[in-house]
């Protein structure tokens, strides 16, 4: 099936567009082979739980700036 990106986009708006495509292409393979082997490979445990840290804290600080702004 090919979609037609211009159609879907003046039909749903650009971001609703994008995220049909992306459910629309998804690949095939085995996720879970695939993380096992690319994913996080240069990381330690306690380096990724440090980086999940200061994102949730960047994400938390953010939303609290945008209710008081």
């Amino acid at each position: 099936m090919r979609i037609n990106d211009e159609a879907l986009a003046k039909a749903l708006g650009d971001v609703d567009a994008e995220r049909f495509i992306m459910l629309m292409n998804r690949g095939a393979g085995d996720y879970t082979e695939w993380r096992k082997t690319h994913l996080y490979q240069n990381i330690s445990l306690e380096e990724l739980a440090e980086e999940a840290r200061k994102t949730g804290q960047m994400l938390r600080q953010s939303s609290t700036d945008c209710v008081t702004a």
